[in-house]
């Protein structure tokens, strides 16, 4: 997919420069994204151990991971392996990253993980239980 003028500025834009992309479904903005990605490892600007990428949805991440990889692969990149340890993950999955790496200077268990609604809705019930219990047996 061949990038238009504003897509172009946006990955050449100056790696020191905040750049917004902000358009509708399907106007490039992976494409977009990918082409910078490529571009600031591919001259050396960053590394891919310090890329971060991050993104609401697990689907929208995968599918930037997979095609931010496959234009690496694609080129026949060094930095092809390397890609698949990069940080193009969810706000979710990278704050977890970071608690869990962090684990020991938060004061914090290493095993750490994130409560989905069923596992909140559980201990809710257990601690209500605990309450009634312990309210049952003061005099």
């Amino acid at each position: 997919m061949k990038l238009n003028k504003e897509q172009s500025a946006a990955v050449n834009a100056d790696i020191n420069k905040n750049v917004l992309i902000s358009a509708g479904a399907g106007s490039g903005k992976t494409n977009t994204l990918k082409e910078k990605v490529y571009k600031i490892i591919s001259n050396g600007e960053i590394k891919p151990s310090e890329l971060l990428v991050l993104t609401f949805t697990n689907a929208a991440a995968h599918e930037m991971k997979e095609r931010i990889i496959n234009k690496f692969v694609e080129e026949k990149s060094k930095f092809a392996d390397e890609m698949l340890s990069a940080h193009i993950q969810t706000f979710d999955s990278f704050s977890q990253y970071l608690v869990t790496e962090n684990a020991a200077e938060l004061g914090l268990s290493s095993n750490i993980s994130v409560a989905n609604d069923s596992v909140l809705t559980l201990k809710i019930s257990e601690l209500i239980d605990e309450i009634f219990i312990e309210y049952k047996n003061d005099p």
